[in-house]
């Protein structure tokens, strides 16, 4: 995948991601200007630096051409990736939309996430839609 130049949507769907698979998509990232749309969504992350490695790809904006990548449907993250998860996409100035649904994040995430909006001036879309947050993270 590397190489293609065709692939515009990678789907990960369900898969587990591990250190080694983590850092093999970071790099697939920097290096593939075509694909678009990256889907984790249902994955099982493993291992303490996962999916680090994948969100210094946004941090850094090395891959400027994705616009779209979902973390939804109950990947198990901790508290602490879920606000670094915030912290890369409002530092990338390419993703237009991110899709979070079905994650139990709780307000202090979505106020991490909130945060993020008032910097990031890219994201016209975020999915938030059953992430278990209280009053206290809308508002």
């Amino acid at each position: 995948l590397k190489q293609n130049t065709t692939i515009t949507k990678l789907n990960l769907n369900g898969n587990t991601i591990n250190t080694e698979t983590d850092l093999a998509i970071a790099g697939l990232l920097k290096t593939n200007s075509t694909i678009q749309e990256l889907v984790l969504s249902n994955c099982q992350f493993e291992g303490n630096n996962t999916p680090l490695k994948i969100l210094e790809v946004l941090e850094t904006n090395s891959n400027t051409s994705l616009r779209k990548l979902a973390i939804g449907e109950f990947c198990e993250m901790d508290y602490e990736t879920w606000f670094r998860v915030a912290d890369s996409v409002a530092k990338n100035k390419g993703l237009q939309e991110l899709n979070l649904h079905h994650n139990r994040l709780g307000f202090e995430v979505a106020k991490a996430f909130s945060e993020m909006l008032r910097v990031n001036s890219t994201l016209t879309v975020l999915d938030m839609g059953s992430c278990w947050i209280a009053n206290e993270g809308v508002i």
